[in-house]
Protein backbone atom coordinates (compact mmCIF):
# COMPACT_ATOMS: atom_id res chain seq x y z
CA UNK A 1 0.00 0.00 0.00
CA UNK A 2 1.19 3.50 -0.85
CA UNK A 3 2.18 5.91 1.88
CA UNK A 4 -0.58 8.53 2.17
CA UNK A 5 0.02 12.11 1.08
CA UNK A 6 -0.72 14.35 4.07
CA UNK A 7 -2.10 17.81 3.23
CA UNK A 8 -2.76 20.37 5.96
CA UNK A 9 -5.87 22.54 5.90
CA UNK A 10 -5.77 26.01 7.44
CA UNK A 11 -9.29 27.06 6.53
CA UNK A 12 -11.96 28.81 8.57
CA UNK A 13 -15.14 26.79 8.83
CA UNK A 14 -17.20 29.80 9.94
CA UNK A 15 -17.28 31.44 6.50
CA UNK A 16 -19.71 30.14 3.90
CA UNK A 17 -17.18 30.56 1.08
CA UNK A 18 -14.61 28.40 2.87
CA UNK A 19 -17.20 25.74 3.68
CA UNK A 20 -17.73 25.50 -0.10
CA UNK A 21 -13.96 25.22 -0.61
CA UNK A 22 -13.90 22.40 1.93
CA UNK A 23 -16.75 20.64 0.10
CA UNK A 24 -14.63 20.76 -3.04
CA UNK A 25 -11.64 19.35 -1.18
CA UNK A 26 -13.85 16.60 0.23
CA UNK A 27 -15.10 15.69 -3.26
CA UNK A 28 -11.46 15.49 -4.40
CA UNK A 29 -10.49 13.40 -1.36
CA UNK A 30 -13.30 10.91 -1.96
CA UNK A 31 -11.64 10.02 -5.27
CA UNK A 32 -8.11 9.87 -3.81
CA UNK A 33 -7.99 7.52 -0.80
CA UNK A 34 -4.18 7.87 -0.70
CA UNK A 35 -4.54 11.57 0.22
CA UNK A 36 -5.14 12.49 3.86
CA UNK A 37 -6.36 16.01 4.68
CA UNK A 38 -5.81 17.18 8.26
CA UNK A 39 -6.64 20.45 10.03
CA UNK A 40 -3.74 22.61 11.23
CA UNK A 41 -3.64 25.84 13.18
CA UNK A 42 -1.28 28.66 14.07
CA UNK A 43 -0.20 29.27 17.66
CA UNK A 44 -0.72 33.03 17.53
CA UNK A 45 1.53 33.78 20.51
CA UNK A 46 4.59 31.97 19.12
CA UNK A 47 3.76 32.11 15.40
CA UNK A 48 4.31 28.37 15.17
CA UNK A 49 2.31 25.70 13.42
CA UNK A 50 0.41 23.04 15.34
CA UNK A 51 -0.46 19.65 13.91
CA UNK A 52 2.00 19.75 11.00
CA UNK A 53 4.48 16.95 11.81
CA UNK A 54 3.65 14.76 8.77
CA UNK A 55 2.26 17.44 6.47
CA UNK A 56 3.69 17.51 2.95
CA UNK A 57 1.79 20.59 1.77
CA UNK A 58 -0.77 23.13 2.91
CA UNK A 59 -4.06 24.53 1.62
CA UNK A 60 -4.60 27.77 3.51
CA UNK A 61 -6.97 30.70 3.68
CA UNK A 62 -4.31 33.32 4.34
CA UNK A 63 -6.23 36.31 5.67
CA UNK A 64 -4.21 37.79 8.55
CA UNK A 65 -0.71 39.22 9.08
CA UNK A 66 -0.16 36.54 11.75
CA UNK A 67 -0.65 33.80 9.16
CA UNK A 68 1.60 35.56 6.66
CA UNK A 69 4.36 35.79 9.28
CA UNK A 70 3.95 32.14 10.27
CA UNK A 71 4.02 31.05 6.61
CA UNK A 72 7.43 32.67 6.15
CA UNK A 73 8.79 29.79 8.25
CA UNK A 74 6.91 27.15 6.24
CA UNK A 75 9.19 25.37 3.76
CA UNK A 76 6.67 23.06 2.10
CA UNK A 77 4.24 23.76 -0.78
CA UNK A 78 1.35 26.16 -0.08
CA UNK A 79 -1.81 26.96 -2.01
CA UNK A 80 -3.75 30.00 -0.80
CA UNK A 81 -7.55 29.98 -1.13
CA UNK A 82 -7.96 33.43 0.43
CA UNK A 83 -7.93 36.63 -1.60
CA UNK A 84 -7.58 39.26 1.12
CA UNK A 85 -3.82 39.86 1.31
CA UNK A 86 -2.00 41.02 -1.80
CA UNK A 87 1.46 40.15 -3.08
CA UNK A 88 2.00 36.73 -1.52
CA UNK A 89 4.58 34.59 -3.29
CA UNK A 90 2.68 31.28 -3.47
CA UNK A 91 -0.12 30.13 -5.78
CA UNK A 92 -3.61 31.43 -5.06
CA UNK A 93 -6.94 29.94 -6.09
CA UNK A 94 -9.79 32.41 -5.84
CA UNK A 95 -12.96 33.72 -7.34
CA UNK A 96 -12.59 35.97 -10.38
CA UNK A 97 -14.50 38.89 -8.85
CA UNK A 98 -14.33 40.93 -12.05
CA UNK A 99 -16.03 38.15 -14.00
CA UNK A 100 -18.64 37.62 -11.25
CA UNK A 101 -19.37 41.36 -11.30
CA UNK A 102 -19.66 41.39 -15.09
CA UNK A 103 -22.07 38.44 -15.08
CA UNK A 104 -24.14 39.97 -12.27
CA UNK A 105 -24.31 43.33 -14.10
CA UNK A 106 -25.40 41.62 -17.32
CA UNK A 107 -28.11 39.75 -15.40
CA UNK A 108 -29.40 42.88 -13.67
CA UNK A 109 -29.37 44.87 -16.89
CA UNK A 110 -31.24 42.08 -18.71
CA UNK A 111 -33.88 42.25 -15.95
CA UNK A 112 -34.26 45.99 -16.53
CA UNK A 113 -32.42 47.15 -13.42
CA UNK A 114 -30.27 50.21 -13.95
CA UNK A 115 -29.12 51.14 -10.43
CA UNK A 116 -27.15 48.56 -8.46
CA UNK A 117 -23.81 48.21 -6.68
CA UNK A 118 -21.42 45.87 -4.95
CA UNK A 119 -20.15 45.69 -1.37
CA UNK A 120 -17.00 43.65 -0.76
CA UNK A 121 -14.22 43.13 1.70
CA UNK A 122 -12.28 46.39 2.21
CA UNK A 123 -8.93 44.57 1.86
CA UNK A 124 -9.91 42.60 -1.23
CA UNK A 125 -7.08 42.27 -3.73
CA UNK A 126 -9.19 43.41 -6.63
CA UNK A 127 -10.37 46.97 -6.80
CA UNK A 128 -13.90 47.64 -7.87
CA UNK A 129 -14.71 50.35 -10.33
CA UNK A 130 -17.78 52.51 -10.36
CA UNK A 131 -20.70 50.92 -12.16
CA UNK A 132 -22.27 53.07 -14.81
CA UNK A 133 -25.94 53.14 -15.74
CA UNK A 134 -26.87 52.20 -19.27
Amino acid sequence: MRTPTHVGLLIYYSYSFYRQVLRGIRAFAEQRPEWLFVPVSVDRRRLRWRGTQNIQGLIAAVNTPVEVTALRRWSKPIVNVGAVIQGLSYPCVRVDNSEVGRLAAEHFLAKGLRHFGFVGHPRSEEHTSELQSH
